[in-house]
């Protein structure tokens, strides 16, 4: 399933490397129908000589983005046979007051 509209895609694979900017919209249900039909696209591509990805993840909430990231990793790892790794949560110092 290709949703055209909300998504203005190439229809081709036009360069061995692809950079995708997916903006989300809040976790709703069609951005994991629209992440499945890139992912699907994606696969696609791989077979036609596509050698790399680079894939940015936005939603309205940045809370929101490990988790949808891991989506996209999981399914992209199970529709292309890779091994690529959940993003792991990064502890540093709180920011303490500015005053």
């Amino acid at each position: 399933m290709w949703l055209a509209g909300r998504d203005v895609a190439h229809m081709q694979l036009t360069n061995p490397v692809l950079m995708l900017r997916f903006v989300g919209n809040g976790l709703h249900p069609t951005d994991y129908a629209r992440s499945d039909a890139w992912i699907e696209r994606i696969r696609q591509w791989s077979q036609l000589g596509l050698q790399e990805a680079y894939i940015f993840i936005h939603q309205p909430e940045m809370t929101q983005v490990p988790a949808f990231t891991t989506y996209w990793i999981e399914a992209l790892n199970r529709s292309l046979g890779l091994n690529l790794q959940s993003p792991k949560p990064v502890l540093g110092p709180v920011q303490g007051t500015l005053f």
